[in-house]
Parts: C-alpha cells; sequence; structure tokens
C-alpha cells in the first residue's frame, strides 16, 4: 500500500471516491474491482498493485474513513466551550467538510457497519475500539452535564444527536454547500438544545 500513499492526492482521492461509490451501492460481495477500476478510469492490475485484493481496499478504505473523521475531530475541536451542543456543531462542520470532498464516504461507512462480512468483522471490530474510545473522550472531555435538565439520560441524548446529525448529513451531502448544511444542522441541533437544557442555559 505504499505505493498508494505515494500517489498525488488527486489520483488517490479518484481511486477512494470510486470504491466509495461502489461498495456504498453494491456492497463489499456484489462489488469487482473491475466495478471501481472502470469509474476511476484506471486499470485493474493498477489497484491490484496499490492493494493485492478486494479485501486489503475495502479495510483500507474503512480504516481511511475513521481515521480522517477522528484526526480531524481530535485536531479541530475546541475545548474552550463546555456547551455539550456547541461541541456536537463542531463535529458536524468538521464531518460535513470532509464529506463534501469523499461524496459517497456516509453511504459507504454506514453500508459496511450493516453487512454481514465474516471474512471482515474481526478486522473491523478491532479497529473500531481505538477510534471510538479516542472521539468519544475528545468530543465530551469537559462538558457541562449539569446543563441538561433533571432526569434526562445522557446516553439517550447522545444517541438522538447522533441519528438526527448523520439523518441530516445523508440527505444534504452533496445537494447543498456545506455553509448551507451548517447553517440548517444548527437549527436541528439548536431545536434539541431547547429540548433538553434548562432554561437558564439557553
Amino acid at each position: 500500500m505504499e505505493t498508494f500513499k505515494n500517489l498525488s492526492e488527486e489520483k488517490k482521492n479518484t481511486i477512494l471516491n470510486a470504491a466509495y461509490t461502489c461498495f456504498a451501492k453494491n456492497g463489499y460481495y456484489k462489488t469487482s474491482i473491475a466495478d471501481i477500476a472502470a469509474i476511476a478510469h484506471i486499470s485493474k492490475s493498477s489497484i491490484f498493485h496499490y492493494f493485492s485484493n478486494k479485501k486489503n481496499l475495502y479495510l483500507y478504505l474503512y480504516e481511511f474513513s475513521v481515521d480522517i473523521i477522528t484526526n480531524a475531530v481530535f485536531r479541530e475541536i475546541k475545548e474552550t466551550t463546555d456547551d455539550f451542543f456547541d461541541r456536537i456543531r463542531q463535529a458536524q462542520i468538521i464531518k460535513m467538510e470532509i464529506m463534501a470532498q469523499y461524496v459517497d464516504m456516509f453511504d459507504f461507512l454506514t453500508t459496511c457497519l450493516k453487512e454481514n462480512v465474516p471474512e471482515l468483522a474481526k478486522e473491523i471490530k478491532e479497529s473500531n475500539r481505538p477510534y471510538i474510545k479516542r472521539g468519544f473522550d475528545t468530543l465530551f472531555d469537559g462538558i457541562n452535564w449539569e446543563k441538561f435538565k433533571s432526569g434526562i439520560d445522557t446516553a439517550m441524548v447522545i444517541n438522538t444527536v447522533t441519528w438526527v446529525s448523520e439523518g441530516y448529513i445523508r440527505s444534504a451531502i452533496g445537494q447543498k454547500s456545506v455553509e448551507e448544511m451548517s447553517q440548517e444542522a444548527f437549527e436541528y441541533v439548536n431545536l434539541l438544545k431547547t429540548t433538553f437544557y434548562k432554561e437558564e442555559y439557553l
């Protein structure tokens, strides 16, 4: 894979986006290297040269996706705010900027987590652990949970915000600019904030 990493950013992104599109649309089993090569306008042998086989390409794509999002959150999330919804908004903008560059990344990740591919399950599960812990530690470190109304289950809040955020990004990515998505996403987050926060923190 070192050969692939040495390619220009433009060529790497062309191959990655072609792979995202094919796997997101057809799943692991129904996608062939030939499909990806056709969309990327390169030869099958080039992809085999870079990744050896489809499994390696798929796992690289998954790890690249999670890595680029997690690293961006880790690098850019500002800990100057202790407000849960401000942090969520920051994370939304970061994800939208990345997914505007890799349009089918979100659908790929969604499909990837739903697919039942035994030969990939162990690698994906093991790959997930450090990323999930790092992402949560970064995103929620120093949050003032006292702002939430009494009796609110914060785990349920996190799930609700995640589902709303990911659902919105999925519906809008590729259809609107990052600026438009950022503004609309803020409105959804603000609605949840008014629902879950004590009045004095609104």
